[in-house]
């Protein structure tokens, strides 16, 4: 099978230091080649357009035209919206948070989100797949009730480089708290800040802060008045993972996310993660992670969620044993459900069955 990988144009892949996307495409990508399939990755990187998602998505009609491939394989529900226009099949992995808001939610960020008519783009680009991937449950749920897909949908969870995020050689110190993630409004990082304020823990916030690559200055600049935090920008690979073997804890307090790739890579270096209930890929039940209910940004779960994150980070600083107990439930957790090898198969397996009802016919021909 030929499979041709579409990026977004905004990051190289694999990326040189932070982009989800971009990592994860480049490791499904590795375990397709490692399952014999050929694999293209395509991703011209617009640097004139790189703020301009809307742009970036229009032009993938135009990337894909001169190539060919048995399947077509996006991550961008945007990109599916234009690339159906153009009446090109594809099939969707769904990345976006706007799935796991849930129809009936009358709180002010659901209304926002849901009324604003650029969701509606990536509804289609959804509804017009000839297959999608979705990554959690309550992912799941949102395309099926919002997206009404037509083609098939399958839960496929999402993987994490085992090898890469390994534990250290450490516990790590307990004083220190890292977070992980674009520094934009909706991770929420000001109240980690602000939770640790008057204790003697501190947050690295390790992520983007240009508008190029998702960040948003001027919350970075709050984010440093909120607490006692240093924001390190984006870092390296290897510098990321040297971080999370220096820390003892790592926080993600984000009120939407699909997966939070970023939470994956935390317990597979056996660190325990303080997250709200916007992180379902990984439950309570597999005593991995510790939620916080509900998650919605308003002022009085704002203060809640803080006093959360503050108890939960002082039980975790005083409490070796627990630290350890809960970054060993994480990676194996990990090394159990989130290996590269068993997510290509997933995907493979639905690229198959999408194939056999077309009848053969390539998407790319």
């Amino acid at each position: 099978m030929k499979i041709l990988e579409l990026g977004l144009g905004v990051r190289p892949i694999p990326p040189a230091g932070y982009g989800a996307i971009e990592q994860t495409i480049w490791d499904l990508t590795t375990a397709f080649r490692a399952a014999g399939h050929e694999v293209e990755v395509v991703n011209p990187i617009d640097q004139d357009n790189r703020n301009h998602e809307w742009r970036l998505a229009r032009a993938a009609p135009r990337m894909v035209r001169d190539h060919h491939g048995d399947v077509l394989h996006i991550h961008q529900e945007r990109q599916g919206f234009f690339l159906g226009l153009r009446g090109i099949p594809y099939v969707l992995d769904a990345h976006v948070a706007n799935w796991t808001y849930a129809r009936g939610d009358r709180s002010k960020s659901y209304n926002r989100l849901h009324n604003r008519l650029l969701f509606y783009p990536e509804v289609f680009g959804a509804r017009w797949a000839a297959g999608v991937v979705a990554e959690t449950e309550l992912q799941r749920l949102g395309i099926l009730q919002r997206g009404k897909p037509r083609g098939q949908l399958r839960l496929v969870d999402t993987g994490v480089d085992t090898d890469t995020f390994s534990p250290g050689g450490s516990n790590g110190d307990p004083h220190v708290v890292l977070g992980i993630g674009v520094v934009q409004p909706r991770k929420r990082w000001h109240l980690a800040g602000k939770a640790l304020e008057g204790t003697d823990l501190r947050l690295r916030l390790v992520g983007p802060t240009t508008v190029g690559l998702g960040g948003v200055p001027e919350y970075a600049e709050k984010v440093r008045a909120s607490g006692p935090v240093d924001v390190l920008g984006e870092l390296p690979r290897a510098q990321l993972v040297q971080e999370l073997h220096t820390c003892g804890m790592v926080v993600h307090p984000s009120s939407g996310e699909t997966v939070g790739l970023a939470v994956l890579q935390a317990l597979a270096a056996a660190r325990p993660v303080i997250a709200s209930s916007a992180i379902t890929v990984v439950g309570e039940s597999e005593g991995a992670l510790v939620h916080r209910l509900p998650v919605e940004p308003e002022n009085s779960e704002e203060a809640s969620l803080v006093e959360f994150i503050r108890a939960q980070a002082l039980r975790l600083r005083d409490d070796e044993g627990e630290r350890v107990r809960l970054g060993k439930a994480g990676r194996a957790a990990m090394l159990r459900r989130f290996s590269w090898a068993a997510v290509a198969r997933g995907h493979l397996a639905l690229f198959q069955s999408v194939l056999d009802a077309r009848g053969g016919r390539p998407m790319l021909p």
